[in-house]
């Protein structure tokens, strides 16, 4: 359970983290590998999960299915809710 709601957190942290880890995690590695700039929430997802991967298995709490769905819920939280809201919305007329 607590996975879980560690890989929702990070799944929101994903686009603020574009700054803070991926682009000088790119800027490190683009002697070997270049990153372009469309790949910088890929980058920020991959580091945003492997970082809650590390925290789950410290707290020993979540499988991989539920610390993977977590992060999506996070990544694409918002746009769920606006979605649904909508879809809502429209049936309410």
């Amino acid at each position: 359970m607590w996975g879980f709601i560690v890989a929702i957190i990070g799944g929101l942290l994903v686009a603020p983290a574009e700054e803070v880890l991926a682009k000088p995690f790119a800027r490190l590695i683009a002697p070997v590998v270049k990153i372009e700039e469309n790949e910088m929430r890929a980058l920020s997802f991959a580091l945003v999960l492997l970082i809650v991967g590390i925290i789950v298995e410290l707290i020993h709490s979540g499988k991989p299915f539920w610390v993977i769905l977590g992060a999506v819920i996070g990544l694409f939280g918002q746009r769920l809710f606006t979605w649904g809201r909508g879809q809502f919305d429209k049936r309410r007329g």
